[in-house]
């Protein structure tokens, strides 16, 4: 399955009084600033949106000048779930892990545990991980892999891979 998924999502936007002049582009502007980083509401990275619905008249709560929007976008986010099946391009190769860089956007990586356990082997005169069954050539620059764990620091995640396979392109 796709790590790319189009879901409908509820979320709360605050303003201050200084932004209620346009609402709807302020309720924009904070959604834009969502985008390309790590949103829990969708469990995942949200990448862009449209159909924007603004559901309540906002709310302002306790003494807080701000005033509280209940929205409805559709939202395509990607979404990566453990078991999927993702393709990375190695990006660099270190005796501890191969870096991957998914979708030419999100980094990833497999452990040398578990490149081992899949029939590689470091190279350290070339300072690559090669097959043990002949070797990575340049056309041998992606890796499939399953996804063990999502790692999300500060709105950036990053993925972590088992079961690692040579893809050609």
């Amino acid at each position: 399955s796709s790590p790319f998924c189009k879901q409908t999502l509820q979320l709360k936007v605050s303003l201050l009084p200084s932004s209620l002049r346009d609402v709807r582009c302020s309720i924009e502007k904070n959604i834009n600033q969502m985008l390309f980083t790590y949103n829990s509401t969708c469990q995942g990275v949200l990448l862009a949106y449209d159909d924007l619905k603004i559901l309540d008249q906002g709310k302002i709560l306790n003494e807080f000048p701000h005033i509280h929007y209940s929205v409805s976008i559709t939202a395509l986010t990607f979404t990566p779930r453990k078991k999927m099946k993702l393709v990375g391009k190695i990006s660099e190769s270190f005796p501890s892990h191969v870096g991957l860089l998914i979708h030419d956007f999100f980094n990833g990586m497999v452990s040398a545990d578990n490149l081992v356990r899949a029939g590689f082997r470091f190279d350290a005169e070339q300072y690559t991980w090669v097959n043990v069954d002949g070797g990575m050539d340049e056309a041998l620059t992606h890796l499939e892999f399953e996804v063990s764990k999502v790692h999300e620091c500060a709105g950036v995640i990053s993925l972590e891979g088992v079961n690692p396979k040579v893809v050609p392109v």
